[in-house]
C-alpha cells in the first residue's frame, strides 16, 4: 500500500501526492500484530475483555486523537491519525490480555507448524479481498461516475444501514463462529444452531428494517441535518435489505468454521462482481439505483451463501427460510402501526424528535407484544437471548465450577 498509494489514491478521490494511505499501512502492520491475540480472545469467548479494550481504544484512541487533532487544525489528517492511534491502542490492550508467546522458531520449525495454516489462511485473505471489494466497489463506481459529492451522500445512507447490521451481525459473527468451529463435526447440531441464529436475527431485524423505512426522515434529519435530505431514499432502499445484510455474515461463520474456505472466496468474489454490475447498471436512475443495484446483489448474495451453507443438511435452505417467516407477522404489525403514526405526526408538526420517539416506541411495543403472544415460537430465540442477561456472581461461579468439573 505504501509503494502503490500514489495509483490507488486516485481511484478513492484522493490526490496521487497525498500521504493519507501511506501513513494508513502503518494499521496494516498493526492488525497482523495484533491478529493472534484478537483470534485466542474470540476462542475463549472472553468478549467482555475484547469490549474492555475496543471501547476506549475508539473512544480515546480514535475520537479523542482526531478530535483534538482536527481541533488544532490538522484538517483530514486528524482521522487517519487517529485510525493509526486506536490500532495501536487495540494491539496493545490484546497483547497485554493474551501475553501469548511470541518467541521466534527456526525456520523449519515455524514452516512446518505454519504449512496447515498458511492452505486455510490464505484462502480466507482471499476471499477477505473479495469481500473488501464487494464492500467497497460501489464506492469505486459512484466517484468515477458521478462524482464525490454522490458518494458524501450514498456513503452516509450505507453507513446508517451498516451500523444495526453490524451491530447484530458482527457480535453474532464473533460469538456464532467459534462455537460453530467447536462442533463443525456434528451436522446435525451445527444445522440446528444455524437455523436458530438465522431465526433470532430475522426476529431482530426485520421490525427494525421497518422502523428505520418509516421513521428514515427523522433520522436523517437528527442525525446527519435537514441539509441531508437526499440520503433519505437510499437508506430506505438498504434497510429493507437489512436481514440478508446481516444473515449472510452467519453463513460466513458457517463457511470458516467447516474449513470450506476456497467455496467462500470464490463467492465472495461472485458478490464483489454482482455488487459492481449492478451499481453500474443501477448508476443511470443515480443513486437511488445504485441502492437498488446493491440491494439486489446482497439478497443475491444471502441466497448463494445460504445455499452453500445447505451442504452440511439436506432441507436446510427451506428451515432457514421458514424460520424468517415466523418473524413476518411482527414486522407486519410494526409496519401497520408504525407507518399512519408517522404520517399523522408529520402532518400535525411535531418536532422530529418527538415524531422518531414516538414511533420508535410504539413500533417496538408492538412488535414485543407479537413476540409475546408468539413466545412458543419463538421459544429457543429468547433462550439464546436470556443468556446475556448479567446474572449474580455467585450463581456465575456456581455455573463455571460446575462446568469446570
Amino acid at each position: 500500500m505504501f509503494a502503490a498509494a500514489p495509483l490507488i489514491g486516485p481511484l478513492v478521490g484522493l490526490p496521487a501526492d497525498s500521504s493519507y494511505l501511506q501513513i494508513l499501512s502503518i494499521v496494516l502492520v498493526l492488525g497482523g500484530v495484533n491478529g493472534v491475540a484478537s483470534g485466542l480472545l474470540q476462542r475463549d469467548m472472553r468478549f467482555r475483555a475484547i469490549t474492555l479494550v475496543d471501547l476506549p481504544s475508539y473512544g480515546i484512541g480514535y475520537l479523542g486523537t482526531a478530535a483534538t487533532l482536527a481541533y488544532f487544525g490538522a484538517g483530514t489528517a486528524a482521522i487517519v491519525w487517529g485510525q493509526v492511534t486506536q490500532t495501536l491502542m487495540t494491539t496493545v490492550g490484546y497483547y497485554a490480555l493474551v501475553r501469548h508467546d511470541v518467541r521466534p522458531r527456526r525456520i523449519r520449525v515455524m514452516l512446518a507448524r505454519g504449512r496447515r495454516l498458511f492452505r486455510f489462511g490464505s484462502a480466507y485473505s482471499v476471499s477477505q479481498v473479495g469481500n473488501w471489494l464487494a464492500n467497497n466497489g460501489d464506492n469505486l463506481v459512484i466517484t468515477s461516475t458521478l462524482g464525490a459529492p454522490a458518494l458524501g451522500i450514498y456513503s452516509r445512507a450505507y453507513q446508517l444501514l451498516v451500523q444495526p447490521a453490524t451491530l447484530i451481525g458482527g457480535v453474532a459473527d464473533k460469538v456464532v463462529f467459534p462455537a460453530m468451529s467447536r462442533i463443525q463435526h456434528d451436522s446435525r447440531r451445527l444445522a440446528h444452531a444455524f437455523v436458530r441464529m438465522n431465526s433470532l436475527i430475522a426476529m431482530l431485524t426485520l421490525p427494525a428494517s421497518v422502523l428505520i423505512i418509516v421513521a428514515a426522515p427523522e433520522i436523517v434529519v437528527i442525525l446527519l441535518g435537514p441539509n441531508w435530505s437526499a440520503v433519505t431514499l437510499p437508506l430506505q432502499i438498504f434497510a429493507a435489505v437489512l436481514l440478508p445484510r446481516t444473515a449472510y455474515k452467519i453463513s460466513g461463520s458457517l463457511t470458516r468454521a467447516t474449513g470450506a474456505v476456497v467455496g467462500g472466496a470464490l463467492r465472495q468474489w461472485i458478490y464483489a462482481a454482482f455488487v459492481v454490475v449492478g451499481c453500474l447498471v443501477g448508476t443511470r436512475w443515480g443513486l437511488a439505483g445504485v441502492a437498488a443495484g446493491t440491494s439486489v446483489a446482497i439478497v443475491v448474495h444471502t441466497l448463494v451463501m445460504l445455499k452453500f451453507s445447505s451442504r452440511i443438511k439436506r432441507g436446510l435452505v427451506g428451515d432457514v427460510l421458514r424460520a424468517y417467516a415466523k418473524s413476518l407477522p411482527a414486522a407486519a404489525a410494526t409496519a401497520a402501526v408504525c407507518w399512519p403514526l408517522a404520517v399523522w405526526l408529520r402532518e400535525s408538526g411535531v418536532p422530529a424528535f418527538v415524531t422518531l420517539l414516538v414511533t420508535s416506541a410504539a413500533g417496538l411495543l408492538m412488535a414485543g407484544l407479537v413476540l409475546l403472544v408468539m413466545r412458543r415460537m419463538f421459544a429457543e430465540e429468547l433462550a439464546v437471548l436470556a443468556q446475556f442477561r448479567p446474572r449474580k456472581r455467585s450463581t456465575s461461579r456456581a455455573a463455571a465450577t460446575a462446568h469446570a468439573g
